[in-house]
């Protein structure tokens, strides 16, 4: 695991967020989420990583394509995407 690069601790200002306090989050600052989702891995160029790390993109891949582990991924997976707008009546609005 990367820990620093060159000499900056990486991990020190690192915030662990779930997609669900994110989302909360959002909310908060007058988005709507539209979607969560694991993070998807296309266009890597997998020769360039060993064989190990070859089948685990490719179990990670296969997974997503299932969807009760897509869901599972979600909450433990290594990273998601949110898609959101900007909320129709943001927070304290009353109109």
């Amino acid at each position: 695991m990367l820990k620093k690069l060159k000499g900056i601790d990486l991990l020190r200002f690192a915030n662990m967020l779930s997609p669900e306090e994110v989302c909360r989050k959002l909310r908060r600052r007058g988005f709507v989420a539209l979607q969560a989702r694991p993070k998807r891995v296309e266009g890597v160029d997998v020769r360039a990583y060993s064989t190990l790390e070859r089948v685990l993109i490719a179990l990670y891949r296969s997974a997503l394509r299932v969807p009760v582990f897509r869901r599972i991924l979600l909450w433990i997976g290594p990273a998601f995407e949110i898609v959101c707008r900007k909320s129709e009546h943001p927070p304290g609005f009353f109109g």
